[in-house]
């Protein structure tokens, strides 16, 4: 599993108490924020967000795919599931991107970051190719507008 950044730490306090509690940075991602992932495969990148936050509990990672699919085709999703289990994260199956804004438990949530890392359009074209990538994107920007659950402006990188 490839490391997603350089962690940095900085003190913040808890909201409500006096305790200072360290936030850590991945690239994009804090460890203050709370984060969505649509569209996981093998769990392997909100495994490495935990990892590098050293907890999962303001991560929901989600799937398409339902459990049992993923275990028969993914060779770590087991194993990274269960890790992230024990981080404190939240993954989710039978999740579709499209209609996530009335998912019983993600319509109630507000994420400070969304991402959604390999979208795929279900075109049969190569992922390289032009049209797929238009394709992608622009089911990326639908599923945006569409959205509710996000706290602010969105970014796509």
């Amino acid at each position: 599993m490839a490391e997603i950044a350089r962690t940095h730490t900085h003190p913040t306090p808890m909201k409500g108490t006096n305790e200072v509690k360290e936030e850590k940075w991945a690239k994009h991602y804090s460890s203050n924020h709370q984060i969505l992932l649509v569209g996981e495969g093998d769990f392997s990148f909100a495994l490495s967000l935990a990892m590098s936050f050293g907890s999962a509990s303001n991560i929901v990672a989600s799937s398409l795919d339902t459990y049992e699919y993923l275990i028969e085709n993914y060779k770590h999703a087991k194993t990274n599931l269960d890790k992230l289990v024990n981080f404190g994260a939240q993954p989710l199956h039978k999740v579709d991107a499209v209609r996530m804004r009335n998912h019983t438990y993600l319509r109630m949530r507000k994420f400070d970051r969304i991402v959604f890392n390999f979208p795929d359009s279900g075109f049969p074209d190569r992922e390289s190719d032009h049209c797929t990538i238009v394709e992608d994107s622009t089911l990326v920007s639908f599923i945006l507008k569409q959205d509710k659950t996000s706290k602010k402006t969105y970014y796509i990188y």
